[in-house]
């Protein structure tokens, strides 16, 4: 405490669990996702991560949607499905939200769900065709999944970041993490890669 008072970087080697990084909360909750049909619990937990970019939106120079910007528009379409009782299938549907009626929030909430809720339909529809194959195929959606947000290169940049503020713990957690997802995976598909589960017992 008396070194963070007086802005002392300091490193502190002792274990801390990541089951709470966003990084595991990411990998459970979008598997959740899927498993439980869009339930909004799990649906709003995977958003919440920070690490579920809006698909499509993508500046000129390249740089991803500012963190500000997604928390505030996550939070405006949480609300717009906590006051309509938006659930389950209405995510996968083409047809506009229109549960408001015709008014402008309705053509806002509904853009928003079809940028962050397309990366994880395309989660959904690999895993489920990964699934009639086996754990291996399964893995590799995950993976997928996981590249295709670019979270190894979110977390580098929260590793710079936190470098920079001094927070040592926290850089070297996120230095860490993804590499520990990526041998927990080699580890599944060595035991059990030509296995055929379902993709509960796969989650779990």
């Amino acid at each position: 405490t008396v070194f963070t008072d007086y802005g002392i970087p300091f490193f502190l080697d002792q274990k801390r669990t990541v089951m709470h990084h966003p990084l595991m909360e990411l990998v459970r909750s979008a598997l959740e996702v899927v498993t439980a049909r869009w339930r909004y619990e799990a649906v709003f937990r995977c958003l919440k991560t920070d690490l579920v970019t809006p698909e499509g939106r993508v500046s000129d120079s390249g740089e991803q949607v500012p963190l500000n910007v997604i928390r505030r528009e996550v939070d405006l379409l949480e609300n717009y499905v906590l006051a309509h009782g938006v659930y389950g299938s209405y995510w996968s549907d083409e047809k506009p939200w229109r549960f408001g009626g015709e008014s402008a929030e309705d053509q806002a909430a509904d853009e928003l769900r079809r940028q962050y809720a397309a990366p994880l339909r395309r989660f959904e529809e690999e895993l489920k065709q990964a699934e009639k194959k086996d754990v291996r195929a399964m893995a590799t959606a995950l993976y997928r999944f996981l590249v295709s947000l670019d979270v190894p290169g979110i977390l580098e940049k929260w590793q710079r970041t936190a470098e920079q503020s001094g927070e040592l713990d926290d850089a070297q957690m996120h230095g860490q993490v993804w590499n520990g997802l990526m041998s927990l995976f080699d580890q599944v598909v060595e035991v059990m890669g030509e296995e055929q589960m379902d993709i509960d017992t796969f989650a779990s």
